[in-house]
């Protein structure tokens, strides 16, 4: 099967700035806000195949953790290389841990977000049993609790440099 990789241009990576800003904004306020002569219809139909091509992947609702009285925790696995896969394959599936991210030097690293101190430490402790199984697949955990979130982006916007 060939896969065929859909090239976005500016106008693309416009347009998804701002619905990762605001993912409600009608199309004709994007089109306004684009400042084009493309109309709202034009955004839409460029916004659906963004959908289609799997490049917007789900619109969502960004929750004010603290409000709702969420913590977020980050775990750094240092772990055998050999057990990276499995271990991911039998984290992975934890819903306290809402990102899992792993690196080829044997990291993985985990976001966990939850209400009480004590189910992050249920997550570890799990996480211990599941190494100790594996004959050790974890060298080191390090934790760490954020405070606040003071940034929260979906899309980063890189800049052109001058050099």
């Amino acid at each position: 099967m060939i896969c065929v990789v859909r090239i976005m241009d500016e106008l693309d990576y416009r347009i998804l700035e701002i619905l990762s800003g605001d993912g409600r904004l009608p199309y004709n306020k994007i089109a306004e806000i684009l400042n084009t002569d493309y109309i709202g219809a034009s955004i839409r139909k460029r916004v659906l195949k963004l959908k289609k091509t799997g490049i917007i992947d789900k619109f969502t609702v960004v929750v004010n953790d603290e409000k709702v009285g969420l913590r977020t925790s980050f775990l750094i696995l240092d772990v055998n290389p050999a057990y990276v896969d499995t271990l991911v394959e039998k984290i992975r599936h934890y819903p306290e841990i809402i990102q899992l991210y792993y690196s080829l030097d044997g990291k993985i690293i985990c976001m966990i977000k939850t209400k009480r101190e004590e189910n992050l430490i249920h997550v570890v402790k799990e996480i211990n049993a599941i190494s100790r199984a594996l004959t050790n697949a974890v060298r080191d955990i390090s934790i760490i609790t954020g405070l606040s979130c003071v940034k929260y982006n979906t899309l980063p916007v890189d800049e052109d440099v001058e050099e």
